[in-house]
């Protein structure tokens, strides 16, 4: 993974149109969650629900119309699906949080110092002193949460597989707020650069 991940910046750095600083410096994980780490959490819970229930009501069969339908099928079937050491923790934390109006007010604060945090405290002192305006980082790597909690688009694109087992990883990119085109025309790029991705074999 790292050989590959250093002939990316090898290659990037070579291709038209494209200048990469190497290396950069952003926050830690434990330095965004360091504020306070319940915030992190509460959007994830309350906004997993939410999804999951719109999901579920679009479903036009079956039993299940809601994260609740979900946690009470587990539990009805769970010789099945609940093997030793498994639980539903997360969907009854994600259960706890109620559709109320002390609780979207919540929400919404939370979103605001989740952006504030990861945003203008973070990655936007990032693009700036590096004079940069893409983020570039592995795929395994937790650079996910920086954009999700900035509220920044992110894309991933794919490199190579894993010698010992075939799994895919590759090249995690975030562009500031409204700067979606950037992250397009990077991917232009990058299939122009890169040879076609390695297909995993078919099974069955």
């Amino acid at each position: 993974m790292e050989r590959e991940y250093a002939q990316a910046i090898k290659r990037l750095g070579e291709a038209e149109g494209i200048t990469v600083q190497h290396p950069i410096t952003i926050q830690s994980l434990e330095s965004l969650q360091a504020h306070d780490a319940d915030w992190v959490r509460f959007i994830a819970f309350r906004e997993a629900r939410s999804a999951v229930d719109e999901y579920c009501s679009l479903l036009d069969s079956g039993s299940i119309h809601s994260m609740a339908d979900i946690r009470d099928w587990n539990e009805n079937h769970a010789d099945v699906v609940m093997p030793p050491g498994s639980n539903q923790n997360d969907i009854s934390s994600c259960l706890s949080l109620g559709a109320s109006h002390t609780v979207e007010q919540e929400l919404n604060s939370a979103k605001a110092s989740a952006r504030r945090i990861a945003a203008c405290e973070g990655l936007d002192k990032v693009y700036a002193k590096y004079d940069i305006n893409l983020i570039a980082a592995p795929g395994d790597s937790f650079v996910y949460c920086h954009a999700a909690a900035a509220g920044y688009p992110m894309i991933s694109m794919p490199l190579s597989t894993l010698e010992y087992n075939g799994r895919p990883h590759g090249l995690s990119l975030i562009a500031q707020a409204s700067h979606e085109a950037l992250l397009i025309r990077f991917m232009e790029t990058f299939h122009k650069v890169f040879p076609a991705r390695p297909e995993p074999p078919l099974r069955g």
